[in-house]
């Protein structure tokens, strides 16, 4: 095995730039719209696997008398369980996810 050490100096040709970058408001624009792009797509994603699994609640007898008002109820919590959800997976990843 080759063992190789390198080390780099003030001129080894990497240019750093002379002052650090700042954030404008066009970046924080930029990175609002895409969280908000992002956002609608889950919930299509969401409404669309929501919908096609209420095709077949109705069908199961457990669930007799299945009338429009547990179907929308069922529809209509599951995109806000899922956003309160996300908001406390971090603390529970913290809490008892894996340990470095």
């Amino acid at each position: 095995m080759v063992a190789m050490n390198v080390v780099a100096t003030e001129g080894s040709g990497v240019n750093r730039p002379k002052h650090e970058p700042r954030l404008g408001s066009y970046i924080y624009l930029l990175a609002t719209m895409a969280s908000s792009c992002n956002r609608w797509i889950l919930f299509g994603y969401d409404t669309g696997i929501v919908s096609s699994a209420m095709l077949y609640v109705p069908k199961n007898g457990d669930l007799r008398p299945m009338d429009n008002l547990w179907t929308e109820v069922i529809v209509s919590i599951t995109p806000g369980m899922a956003g309160l959800s996300a908001l406390l997976a971090g603390n529970f990843s913290d809490k008892y996810g894996r340990r470095k």
